[in-house]
């Protein structure tokens, strides 16, 4: 007689949870979460529920995880890791029972039979995410679990399932590939705006219309995908942020950016058309701003709470090998990873420098933004300092609208001295010039 598999009690930290009944079953329901990777890897220890997954990572003679999935991941957890719950499809579970406490946010759920519950699909992120830390490169390196602590995982908990059904639920999650919606964007033509505002532009390769897009003269995965270009383009969306509004509503909220991208794009005498015309003129700014960021620090330290540095076989620092950050639309580089976060706000303070007709459908900048960066980047800075030795995470500063708002008024400010200063400077002269008439 087969002994039943001893049963697996799991408890962590979520955010977002939602809990949905199956149609077409009797007592099937989906719980949905969300979970710090960093909380994951602490909490949720899968290596011995696998066996309902028909797909496993791969991995080398030595043991150590492999593929372009695999380096993929770690990619955007050294790059962006606020970003990983867009590019994630996340963790999919098989689970006996699921129970979540709504005033401490802890999910729970129960594995009891390691023939139909467990991991059935997600298994490379899984690895990918608890082999991270582990890395050798990554010894001694803080930054790592801060990465690991921005980025987001979705977890989908199915419970209820029939066992009969088991095997054809993992494999059909495993054969089977989402299509996103801005793919399904992209193939309705809602770019092509965008597209043409940066042809032959600086990084117009890097940027990735639909999912598996990549550069089409490296044939490496494009550097960004266009619901974090759309992002950007819509912190000049006026017809919505002004001075008073700000666009701090549209960080993690990738669903909000695309449908009110989607609404706004189509009046062709509106502001989000206005903005994508200038596509290259925002990117440029918002990459000139991560370029002027790692000498911001006024006390010598350049930026360490950013700064990355990959360690070598023996653990020391590899100055040789240290991390870049490109920086494709001014075709530059930075030797720091860069916190979305910080950067957010930064760039969407700049509304303040634009001067915009949408009637004869022109965008300028008052100043050219170079020449107000090396003014206000300190400020900036301090900003974002300030909230990290306050322990605000740099998700936790991209959601703040009282960031944006300091920001925004210290472009503002800068603007009027400019303004203030130039007007001293003319009276001066009409002043000379009467006493020498």
């Amino acid at each position: 007689m087969a002994t039943r598999s001893p049963s697996a009690q799991f408890s962590c930290h979520v955010e977002s949870f939602r809990r949905q009944d199956i149609p077409g079953t009797l007592r099937g329901k989906v719980s949905t979460a969300y979970i710090s990777a960093h909380e994951l890897v602490k909490k949720l220890d899968f290596d011995e529920w696998m066996e309902v997954n028909p797909r496993v990572p791969k991995r080398t003679r030595k043991g150590v995880l492999s593929g372009h999935v695999i380096s993929g991941i770690w990619r955007t957890l050294d790059g962006n890791p606020s970003d990983f719950a867009l590019k994630n499809l996340g963790l999919y579970i098989l689970a006996d029972a699921v129970d979540h406490d709504r005033g401490s946010e802890v999910l729970s759920f129960r594995l009891s039979n390691k023939q139909c519950h467990g991991l059935c699909n997600g298994g490379h992120t899984y690895a990918a995410l608890r082999a991270y830390i582990e890395r050798p490169e990554s010894e001694a390196d803080l930054s790592r679990e801060t990465n690991l602590s921005e980025a987001f995982v979705r977890l989908q908990i199915f419970e209820g399932i029939d066992s009969s059904k088991v095997v054809e639920i993992a494999e059909g999650l495993n054969r089977s590939r989402q299509v996103d919606d801005a793919s399904l964007d992209d193939l309705g033509k809602k770019f092509e705006i965008i597209r043409r505002a940066m042809d032959g532009q600086p990084g117009e390769l890097e940027i990735g219309y639909h999912m598996g897009d990549v550069n089409t003269e490296t044939k490496e995965p494009c550097a960004y995908y266009i619901t974090e270009i759309v992002r950007y383009l819509m912190f000049f969306n006026c017809g919505r942020y002004d001075g008073t509004r700000h666009p701090y509503d549209l960080y993690r909220h990738q669903k909000r950016t695309m449908d009110l991208f989607r609404e706004d794009v189509e009046n062709e005498k509106g502001f989000m058309r206005l903005a994508c015309n200038n596509t290259p003129k925002i990117l440029r700014l918002w990459h000139q701003v991560c370029q002027a960021l790692p000498d911001a620090e006024s006390d010598g330290r350049r930026y360490r709470r950013m700064e990355v540095k990959p360690r070598g076989k023996d653990g020391k620092a590899n100055t040789a090998g240290s991390y870049m950050t490109k920086l494709h639309f001014i075709d530059s580089e930075v030797d720091c990873a860069i916190f979305n976060g910080w950067v957010m706000p930064m760039v969407a303070a700049f509304r303040a420098d634009v001067a915009w007709d949408v009637d004869s459908m022109t965008f300028d900048w008052k100043i050219d933004p170079n020449a107000i960066i090396p003014n206000v980047i300190g400020d900036f800075y301090r900003i974002c300092a300030e909230a990290h030795d306050n322990g605000r995470k740099p998700d936790e500063v991209g959601r703040d609208g009282s960031i944006y708002s300091q920001m925004y008024d210290k472009v503002d400010q800068y603007l009027m001295r400019r303004e203030l200063d130039l007007a001293r400077e003319e009276l001066r002269k009409l002043q000379e010039t009467g006493k020498a008439g």
